[in-house]
Formats: structure tokens, C-alpha cells, sequence
């Protein structure tokens, strides 16, 4: 069985064996030549609009990026519609999820929510140790510029890298998620997702991953040998932080909780990211989203971002590698 039922903490009814995800190594190591760079998405049909945005950003700005992104698809039928709509993309299917469904006919819908959210650590956790770099994003991540410069420096000074709803330099650290994760093949990296994934069970706090990554590994980071670095709003934007000042490498649908809301803001990003038509790039309708997203952190947020402020790349949460540590290897996926 790779889950188990009714010991988790506070009686939760399923949740993810240790280790990584079943098969998925071996998927991604049957489509590397020589590179061992590999983005994931985890993936249902539901979402596959978002993901199909994300791919659709890529085609322009990133295409060399497409043969490296494994979407991971929840069962066959995702499977089936990604081949029809995008036979270019890489998709795994996730039959050991399918597995833990079948069996788990009596689990609460939360804890399910729970382990798929953790599932993503999983995922990670299997590829680093099998020396791949990797980059995890949710489905709705639009990619504005080429990312491959941005995740090269920071993977240089960093094991583990996150991002963050809002905040500019170190204050994005207060408002850290887990939407998009980067992580280097170092040992320290490896240490670090070694307990994150294996601390699934054990803990009892909110937000699955996120919340161990806020309560448990954050105030310890100076006692780590791992870095992490926190990406702050100029690098990844979304709803809360968007505006036509900036210039972010990724925008999220992080501030719209309603789907329906989340798609539509996201699909007006994707298009101001394709060649423009005879009217220019289109502006973003922010109140036409707003009953659906957190129209009041938006204006909090804005207020508080003044343009043309100098901020930093995000807030290191531990002390550099010593001179003559082990150097990350550059990601270059045109070979």
C-alpha cells in the first residue's frame, strides 16, 4: 500500500508513505539525455486549463523549457486530454495516487486534500536524490521572461528556494508559500527534504507543507547546514502584488481562492504575454475579478508596494556555503 489509514496525527485518515513519488524517477530518467534539470506540475482535468496557460507562455518566451516539464496527471483521462491538446508535453500518471484513492473510499475529503498538497514533497524529494535540479510550480504560473537566468543565480547562493505572496525583500519570509519550489541536488538540499517529507505524518499543524516549512524549519534556519532563499514579489508576482510596474519572471493566481476567478485573471496575464495584436498588449481588468479574489489584500498590498522601490531578490534564511563548498551545476537545457 503506499499510504495508510487512521494513524496519522489527529486521526487522519491517509496520508503518503516516506520516500519519493513510485515510478516517477524512473519516468523522468527515461526522457534525460544529459541535463538532469526536470520541472514538475501536478495535474488534473480541472486544471489542466492553468497548466495549459503555463505551456502556452512557455511556447514564447521559454520553448527550450517544454522538453524538460513533466506534468504529473492525476489519472488517465487528465493523461488523455493533455496528449490531445498538448501531445508536445511530457505527462506521468500518477496511477500510485490512483491506488491510494481506490483504497481510501472512507478517508475525509480534508485529509486528502492534505496528502495531495504533501505530495508535491515527495516528488522532489525522489528527483533530488536522483541528482536532478528541480523546479516545482502549481498549474496557474504564467511565465512572463525566460526563468532559466533567474534560477540559475539563485540556485548559486541557495540549496531550497520558495516563494511568497507578498512582501519585498525580507518581509516576503512573514508571507512564504510553497506554490513554486526550487531545489539543487546538494547534500544539504537533500537532508532538508529528506525530513520535510518524512515529517508529513507527524505533524498536526495547518497548511500541510507550507505550515512545516513556517513552523518548523523556518526558526531553525540559522541551525540548518541548508540555505533557503525566499523569491519576494518582483521576482514572482501575482493577483495581490500585480501591476504594469513591475517586471516578475512568473506571475501566480496566488489572491483568488474561486477557480472560476483564478482562471479568468490568469488567462489575462497569458495574454498579455503572447505576441500582441494591433492594439498593443492588453491591460489587466482587476475589478472584473475582484468578487472572486482578495480585492482587500490587493489595495493593501499596493498601497504598501511604492513604485520604484529598491528590494532585494528575496531574504536569505541561513549563512552562505564557505568558500570551496560543492557549486551548483549550470542548468542549460538547450543541450
Amino acid at each position: 500500500m503506499p499510504a495508510y489509514l487512521g494513524d496519522g496525527p489527529r486521526g487522519r485518515s491517509v496520508v503518503n508513505k516516506e520516500g519519493g513519488l513510485p515510478g516517477l524517477v524512473e519516468h523522468v530518467s527515461s526522457r534525460t539525455d544529459t541535463t538532469r534539470f526536470r520541472m514538475i506540475t501536478f495535474c488534473n482535468q480541472a486544471y489542466w486549463p492553468f497548466s495549459h496557460s503555463m505551456l502556452q507562455s512557455m511556447k514564447f518566451v521559454a520553448p527550450t523549457l517544454i522538453p524538460f516539464w513533466t506534468v504529473i496527471a492525476a489519472d488517465k483521462a487528465t493523461e488523455e486530454l493533455i496528449r490531445k491538446q498538448a501531445p508536445e508535453v511530457d505527462v506521468f500518471v500518477d496511477s500510485d495516487l490512483a491506488d491510494i484513492v481506490a483504497n481510501s473510499e472512507h478517508a475525509k475529503l480534508a485529509d486528502l486534500k492534505q496528502l495531495l498538497s504533501w505530495r508535491r514533497m515527495h516528488a522532489i524529494y525522489g528527483l533530488v536524490n536522483a541528482e536532478f535540479t528541480t523546479v516545482f510550480l502549481e498549474p496557474d504560473v504564467v511565465f512572463t521572461k525566460n526563468p532559466l537566468q533567474l534560477f540559475h543565480d539563485m540556485l548559486l547562493n541557495a540549496d531550497i528556494i520558495t516563494t511568497s505572496d507578498y512582501g519585498l525583500g525580507g518581509q516576503a519570509v512573514r508571507r512564504v508559500n510553497t506554490k513554486i519550489i526550487f531545489a539543487k541536488p546538494s547534500e544539504e538540499s537533500k537532508k532538508l527534504l529528506d525530513v520535510w517529507q518524512r515529517a508529513e505524518p507527524a505533524y498536526d499543524g495547518a497548511d500541510s507543507e507550507k505550515g512545516f516549512l513556517v513552523n518548523d524549519i523556518l526558526p531553525n534556519a540559522d541551525k540548518m547546514e541548508a540555505t533557503i532563499h525566499v523569491l519576494d514579489q518582483t521576482s514572482v508576482s501575482n493577483y495581490l502584488t500585480h501591476n504594469e510596474a513591475g517586471s516578475p519572471t512568473m506571475i501566480t493566481g496566488t489572491g483568488c481562492d474561486d477557480v472560476n476567478f483564478k482562471l479568468n485573471f490568469m488567462t489575462q496575464i497569458e495574454r498579455t504575454v503572447l505576441p500582441a495584436g494591433p492594439e498593443g498588449v492588453p491591460s489587466i481588468n482587476y475589478e472584473q475579478v475582484r468578487s472572486g479574489c482578495d480585492f482587500k489584500t490587493r489595495t493593501s498590498v499596493q498601497r504598501a508596494s511604492t513604485i520604484g522601490a529598491a528590494a532585494s531578490k528575496g531574504g536569505i534564511l541561513a549563512s552562505p556555503r564557505k568558500l570551496g563548498a560543492r557549486q551548483p551545476q549550470t542548468l542549460n537545457p538547450n543541450h
